[in-house]
């Protein structure tokens, strides 16, 4: 049973990560990007910077709720 209960709260703090990762890519006033070491395009280069930034910060938040849902059910056996 601790074992479980370790296993969902680490599972469910990488999971907030992404999701405040989200959250703040959401908000954001400049061109987002996935830290991945490209540059985000310039504003000059968007059409919308909101929607650009909504967009990615939308994937972050799904990416982590989804993260957390499949751990959840698959992870580890609840028995």
């Amino acid at each position: 049973m601790a074992g479980t209960i370790m296993y969902l709260a680490i599972s469910f703090f990488v999971s907030l990560i992404f999701i405040i990762l989200g959250i703040q890519q959401y908000k954001s006033k400049k061109p987002v990007s996935i830290n991945t070491g490209e540059k985000p395009p310039s504003e000059d280069e968007l059409t919308s910077v909101t929607e650009w930034n909504h967009r990615h910060g939308r994937n972050f938040i799904l990416y982590g709720c989804m993260l957390f849902i499949s751990l959840f059910i698959f992870g580890e056996n609840h028995t």
